[in-house]
């Protein structure tokens, strides 16, 4: 680790951009602006350093996420590779994904080719600022609750954290009130807040606006449901990672643990690490607390929730559909929507925020706030995210 990790400590002092990320706003090193909870946890318990604009390469979040939560090889590769999306031309700014991988660009295929081989070369380092996120539409997930931030695309009536996150409403809205008769959060419990997120909650990932099933980096021979996989994904291998045994050895967050992780931060009292997480089945997943194996990955994202996965987001008076049916994008007669589950849908605005549909017609929307400045929006590109104005 301290080899890589000094690597990192070397940057180009002539950089007008990176003396300007120094020198303009300190604040964003606050492990509040951190938006995933298991990378701030990783950070605040010392496992996830960065350098001094907040960077970590993917090498070290792949190191933090094995010997910090103990997640298996295949699933911390797949994890750190597909957030460390910038080279070192693009750390600072993170305009530009260029992930070191195959299939996608023949930079990439020739970057995973020669890292492969044992290169640790600067060109094959890839970096992500964890404290950076809000607003990329590369490391957002395609819909979310936004409690500790990445609420800048939600519906008018979540913008209720007056631009400060970690955001108690939106805990309280989307894990107090899911939780069962005891204070406990099951998978059950977790679906619920999925199916929640997913009616009402945010939605600024690349992903967020795509329909069907897409290829995904570093998962062959199947595709992802667009819009679930991330979240489906995070949330239940959230819970295999940090969720305590009951009596009966069935994992749960007591609200506490929830809280812990979603507003301060930091792992739950009393939390153990132990083996989880697998992408395939294939060799098979560590086993848990009840003696059957973890869920892997493709289960995770193909699994059935209680609610219409098709239904159409928002809704009422914030209605994203122009009620018109379609088949293909063609059918729709606003130039800014697409067909999503064979309704017309509106996408996204120029400033990032899903478009409103009013008399039938796709409208832009005022941005949300973002710890006292206007919500930042960073488009997806090298592939380019769909519908966006």
């Amino acid at each position: 680790m301290a080899p890589l990790w000094t690597s990192m400590l070397v940057f180009p002092a002539t950089t007008a951009a990176f003396r300007a990320m120094l020198n303009s706003n300190e604040t964003n090193l606050d492990p509040n602006r951190i938006l995933c909870p298991v990378l701030a946890a990783l950070h605040n318990n010392g496992d996830l350093p960065t350098d001094e604009i907040g960077s970590a390469e993917r090498r070290v979040i792949k190191s933090a996420l094995k010997d910090g939560t103990w997640v298996s090889e295949d699933f911390a590769e797949f994890q750190s590779g597909g957030i460390s999306a910038y080279d070192w031309d693009h750390k600072v700014a993170q305009d530009h994904r260029d992930r070191c991988a195959p299939g996608i660009t023949l930079r990439g295929t020739h970057c995973f080719n020669r890292r492969v081989l044992g290169s640790t070369s600067r060109d094959v380092d890839r970096f992500l600022n964890i404290f950076e996120m809000n607003g990329l539409e590369t490391v957002e997930h395609g819909f979310s609750t936004g409690v500790r931030g990445g609420n800048c695309n939600s519906r008018a009536e979540n913008d209720m954290c007056n631009g400060v996150y970690p955001c108690e409403a939106l805990f309280q809205k989307f894990y107090v009130a899911h939780a069962d008769s005891h204070g406990r959060l099951y998978l059950d419990n977790i679906k619920q807040i999925i199916c929640h997120a997913m009616a009402e909650g945010d939605r600024t990932g690349e992903f967020a606006h795509q329909d069907g099933n897409v290829d995904v980096v570093g998962i062959s021979l199947a595709k992802l449901p667009a819009r679930q996989w991330q979240m489906k994904a995070a949330m239940q291998g959230w819970l295999s990672a940090f969720g305590r045994p009951d009596e009966n050895n069935n994992l749960y967050f007591s609200i506490a643990d929830a809280r812990a992780m979603l507003m301060e931060g930091r792992v739950p009292d009393n939390w153990e690490k132990r083996r989880w997480g697998c992408v395939t089945a294939v060799g098979g997943c560590p086993r848990m607390y009840d003696g059957n194996r973890d869920s892997s990955l493709m289960a995770q994202v193909n699994a059935d929730l209680p609610c219409d996965e098709e239904a159409a987001w928002w809704g009422g008076s914030e209605a994203t559909t122009t009620g018109q049916d379609c088949r293909r994008d063609s059918d729709c007669s606003d130039e800014h929507a697409f067909c999503a589950s064979h309704r017309c849908t509106c996408g996204k605005g120029r400033n990032g925020k899903s478009m409103l549909s009013q008399g039938g017609r796709c409208v832009e929307q005022r941005a949300h706030r973002y710890f006292g400045e206007t919500c930042r929006f960073t488009r997806a590109n090298n592939p380019d995210s769909p519908w966006v104005w």
